[in-house]
């Protein structure tokens, strides 16, 4: 058996090209395999990813749900609170303005008796008259200044 020279050379390149095919193949097959080992190591990822994520989700819920239990049990205790002052400040209102009028009846009763007494001071008593008018305006100018320290105001 001869070979010739142009057998032989496309017998070579032959062999060559299927050196080459199967090389190519190999080549393709484990870059295929790298290839999709890295999707898989990818995709792994990922699923650790969405779990973390999801865990993290379910503390930011339980921490949520928590936080708002708490701040309802403090808001209720602030507005009983808030509830108790406006009634300490309805009986300070009763009991300031029951002591106000209390005041007011001291007033009104030192009026009534200045009130009395000039009218129950004699047409004819000539004698004692300056003493009695000295004293009653004594009395009317300290209750002239109670009245004015009682409203805040000065009368005349």
């Amino acid at each position: 058996m001869k070979i010739h020279f142009r057998s032989g050379l496309a017998l070579i390149s032959l062999i060559v090209a299927f050196l080459w095919l199967s090389a190519t193949l190999i080549a393709a097959c484990s870059n295929h395999n790298a290839a999709a080992k890295k999707v898989i190591r990818a995709q792994i990822k990922v699923d650790q990813d969405n779990a973390a994520l999801a865990a993290a989700k379910l503390d930011y819920l339980a921490d949520l749900e928590k936080s708002r239990a708490t701040m309802k049990e403090k808001l209720a205790h602030n507005a009983a609170t808030i509830a108790q002052f406006r009634l300490r400040l309805l009986q300070e209102k009763q009991d300031s303005a029951a002591m106000q009028k209390h005041r007011l009846d001291l007033l009104e009763e030192r009026n009534e008796a200045l009130q009395k007494s000039m009218m129950a001071y004699p047409d004819s008593g000539q004698t004692g008259w300056g003493k009695f008018k000295a004293d009653f305006n004594r009395e009317a100018d300290a209750l002239n200044h109670s009245i004015s320290n009682f409203s805040g105001t000065h009368l005349p």
